[in-house]
């Protein structure tokens, strides 16, 4: 009899529990449903700008482009200066005798195989008579051209003796070939037999070359 009272009471128990957890429940319910209706709290106004902060660390080199396209080319200099003269020079010691007569011309002496180009083109001399005074004239002839020279006066003439001269030429000449380069002397009167002996010439190429001509 007492384990069916017992038993009773704590049927009676465990619904009592079961209807107040109901009760709780159903009690929150109607907050829970509030709070989601509720408005949201609006954000507040926006702060201040922060300082900037440090500068970071520089980050690693790219991989290098590939190459651009070639530019144009350049418009060309302008000229330089002319580079070092070039000098041909021929010496001949031996006399050349210019024969007996007069008017003449005899070759002495030949520089040879001057290169195309502008050039000044000198040559001289020492010229012996011991014949009768005479006039010893000499000159270059380049290629087949002939150029005026100088003329000296030579010979033994009693107390006034002067067997020995000395004569010089130059010209100024643009070849345009391998030229040679002569010096002929002649003398004016017949019968006389004068030499030419300590020949020199010489012909210095020239970046520039001007001539000029008066009466």
């Amino acid at each position: 009899m007492r384990s069916a009272r017992l038993a009773v009471v704590a049927a009676v128990i465990a619904a009592l529990s079961v209807t107040a957890v109901s009760v709780a429940q159903q009690g929150d319910a109607p907050r829970q449903a509030a709070a989601a209706k509720a408005p949201k709290p609006k954000p507040g106004p926006r702060g201040p700008r922060g300082p900037q902060g440090p500068q970071g660390s520089a980050g690693p080199a790219g991989a290098a482009g590939p190459a651009g396209a070639a530019g144009q080319a350049g418009a060309a200099g302008a000229a330089g200066p002319a580079g070092p003269s070039n000098i041909l020079f021929l010496t001949k010691n031996s006399a050349t005798n210019l024969g007996t007569t007069g008017g003449v011309a005899t070759p002495i002496a030949t520089l040879a195989n001057i290169p195309a180009g502008k050039y000044l083109i000198s040559a001289e001399a020492s010229v012996v008579n011991f014949g009768a005074p005479d006039y010893i004239r000499c000159g270059l002839l380049v290629a087949t051209t002939a150029h005026p020279g100088s003329t000296v006066s030579a010979g033994v003439a009693g107390t006034a003796d002067m067997p020995v001269g000395h004569v010089t030429t130059s010209i100024a000449v643009e070849l345009a070939a391998a030229t040679n380069a002569t010096l002929r002397c002649s003398h004016d009167r017949t019968g006389i037999n004068p030499y030419a002996e300590s020949v020199h010439i010489s012909a210095i190429r020239a970046g520039d070359l001007q001539i000029q001509t008066v009466p």
